[in-house]
């Protein structure tokens, strides 16, 4: 059976457009990805939803004991979550892709650069959602993910924003 995904990233404490965007997919989400730079208030974020929270740690959650890296299999899929920074994910996403590539992850997501993408890099997805509380690059406002899994067949990517209607 499939899943429909929630991706956050780099909130960095400001939850307000996080509020909105669970609220706008309430009821078409199973369960939320976090990639980090949550700002110390993982248990403010799990309490604002009814369904399971995946975390990783970001470059400015040092303190935090969450894991850096977590790579898994769900519903047919195996997802390979990181931050990135240690990807150098801010130049190319190449060297990320083929970190999941050796795990034998077909999904790869991260986030630290606060620009969001969904793209192809030899077989691998990988998808940044962007940054709910500090966007950046010209395409996207504050952003998030949604993706559909269903097993033997391709992960699909949604880019959002909170402007969309």
């Amino acid at each position: 059976m499939g899943k429909d995904i929630l991706v956050v990233s780099d909130t960095h404490g400001i939850n307000t457009n996080l509020r909105i965007a669970l609220e706008r997919e309430r009821g078409h989400f199973d369960m939320v990805f976090h990639l980090g730079d949550f700002g110390g208030n993982e248990d403010a974020i799990i309490a604002m939803t009814d369904c399971p929270v995946v975390f990783v740690r970001g470059n400015c959650d040092g303190w935090s004991k969450l894991p850096s890296e977590l790579n898994f299999t769900e519903s047919g899929h195996h997802f390979f979550l990181t931050h990135g920074h240690r990807y150098f994910v801010s130049y190319d996403r190449s060297t990320l892709a083929e970190e999941a590539a050796r795990l034998g992850a077909d999904v790869a997501l991260y986030g630290h650069t606060h620009v969001a993408c969904c793209e192809m890099i030899d077989d691998i997805l990988v998808i940044n959602p962007g940054s709910l509380s500090r966007p950046r690059g010209y395409n996207y406002g504050p952003s998030y993910a949604m993706l559909h899994v269903e097993p033997f067949e391709q992960v699909t990517c949604e880019i959002k924003t909170i402007t969309d209607k």
